[in-house]
């Protein structure tokens, strides 16, 4: 992230101790080399063959190495001190995807970034490969071998390596359970609202002291979506254009009498992920867009529905895997290359200062 120009220098600090040191090094090293003119090869300052030269260059280099240390652990206090996000991107992908093997297994050029956060690692190593000529970056947010369940996804690390590695765009697609009669198994919502329901997770990259309210009321890119709907009908997807997906705590499944609170809410998809994600992703100015395949009816939905099974979902989801596969390939496609929707300064308004 970048830093605000009134972050700079604090008030408490002093920024010009060091350099007395500094000139008096440079005072030294202008005596030495004076002297080692005079002394010639004779290493009087110096080790033999070198002259004073070396010794002053020594002394200059550890004179400056003390600086740049202290300038260092000054710049990480500081940082630390004000809660501040330290990020430097580098280029690896501009389009990331939370999604496994499935999705990258086919490309030949794929390769792995074992990365590191300040919020432990993401689910799995990064996988890069190219993508309709674009790199693309994919974790699997549950993990390889599906061994984080919704609740202790490590979300912050799994986004924050993200935009670690460059990515400005991520795509999210998730399986989710439908809450409407007339939201199908096999369809596919592109969200455009989503409710929180859930409890205990870390949504937030702010946890003070510099406080930072976010504008979440259009929680998924315009732009992105866009380019999905228009993808899916060219697809010939049978393709929700908008909903609102509920994401519950989980791991468990809905109760029948929580699912028709949601039903009756006009919600229209139940998932587990969304959330914080999603947020978490707008907190570092990623576009975000969900893509949400049905897999089931919800136990809610009208009628005497059967309870819903992990095997379902899974199934369901594998058979509909291709299809998604192409819909997120031809987004990749025809993602424009600039961002010019609201994601990109999400943060311009939004650090509270008394």
């Amino acid at each position: 992230m970048r830093r605000r120009a009134a972050q700079g220098v604090p008030s408490c600090r002093h920024p010009v101790q060091g350099v007395g040191l500094l000139q008096d090094g440079l005072a030294i090293v202008e005596v030495h080399d004076r002297y080692s003119e005079v002394a010639g090869d004779q290493g009087t300052l110096g080790h033999e063959g070198t002259g004073g030269r070396g010794f002053v260059r020594l002394v200059l280099l550890r004179i400056e190495g003390l600086l740049l240390l202290v300038l260092l652990v000054l710049i990480d206090e500081e940082f630390e001190a004000e809660g501040a996000i330290r990020l430097s991107p580098s280029s690896e992908a501009r389009v990331g995807v939370f999604g496994g093997s499935g999705f990258y297994s086919l490309l030949d050029d794929a390769r792995e970034l074992d990365l590191d956060t300040p919020y432990g690692k993401p689910s799995a190593p990064v996988t890069v490969g190219t993508v309709e000529g674009r790199p693309v970056a994919f974790i699997p947010r549950h993990g390889v071998h599906h061994e984080f369940p919704p609740h202790v996804v490590p979300y912050r690390a799994n986004v924050w390596a993200m935009k670690e590695i460059g990515v400005e765009r991520v795509v999210g697609p998730c399986a989710v359970g439908s809450l409407q009669p007339q939201v199908k198994p096999g369809h596919f919502v592109v969200c455009d609202q989503l409710v929180d329901r859930t409890t205990g997770r870390a949504s937030t990259f702010y946890d003070g002291p510099e406080t930072t309210h976010i504008s979440f009321a259009d929680p998924y890119c315009p732009t992105m979506r866009d380019v999905a709907v228009e993808q899916a009908r060219a697809m010939d997807l049978p393709v929700h254009d908008k909903g609102t997906v509920v994401v519950i705590q989980g791991p468990r499944f809905s109760t029948r009498a929580e699912s028709r609170s949601f039903g009756v809410q006009d919600w229209e998809v139940i998932n587990m992920t969304q959330a914080p994600e999603a947020v978490l992703a707008r907190e570092l100015e990623l576009c975000y867009a969900n893509i949400s395949v049905v897999t089931d009816y919800d136990v809610g939905v009208v009628g005497e529905t059967e309870a819903v099974t992990h095997e379902e979902v899974i199934k369901v989801f594998q058979d509909n895997l291709g299809h998604l596969r192409t819909l997120l390939f031809g987004m990749v496609a025809n993602l424009p290359d600039e961002r010019d929707c609201p994601c990109v300064t999400a943060l311009a308004t939004a650090r509270f200062e008394a």
